[in-house]
């Protein structure tokens, strides 16, 4: 039954840091997105001390240095593996708890599928959680995780 609303486009939200294992991510990412035709969203976050009294114990240089590079990452994969110029990609870097600023933004942007990365880190890393089994558990859309 047509009501005569277009269809909302689907939404697909890569999550990325700077390592090495990113360019996996969104190279997984890109076929997918290209195959099923959705508009994509890749964010990164810049985590923040999360004990600190006061606003002044925030090193807010390093942490604008951390955003700049995080930004010439993101640039450099945007480039790299989305060339169509009739693809919609918007990127943003967010600043928090990874798992909470990854999962608000797609709860926000109505996104269908998140995409993160698993860098199959050893026991310790296990016992403290990851970021990618964080969203999985906490995201109320369906969550793809690229080793």
């Amino acid at each position: 039954m047509n009501d005569g609303k277009a269809a909302r486009p689907k939404v697909m939200l890569i999550a990325v840091d700077t390592s090495d294992n990113s360019k996996k991510i969104v190279m997984d990412a890109a076929m997918m997105a290209h195959a099923l035709s959705y508009d994509v969203h890749i964010i990164s976050v810049v985590r923040l001390p999360k004990f600190v009294a006061s606003e002044e114990e925030i090193n807010m240089q390093d942490i604008s240095r951390e955003e700049d590079a995080v930004l010439r990452h993101m640039k450099g994969l945007i480039d790299e593996y989305f060339r169509d110029p009739n693809m919609l990609v918007e990127s943003s870097v967010l600043h928090g708890d990874p798992v909470n600023k990854i999962c608000e933004y797609a709860d926000i942007s109505h996104v269908d599928l998140i995409v993160v990365g698993s860098r199959g880190s050893g026991r310790l890393k296990r016992l403290l959680g990851s970021v990618s089994e964080g969203v999985s558990r906490n995201a109320r859309c369906s969550v793809l995780i690229v080793r």
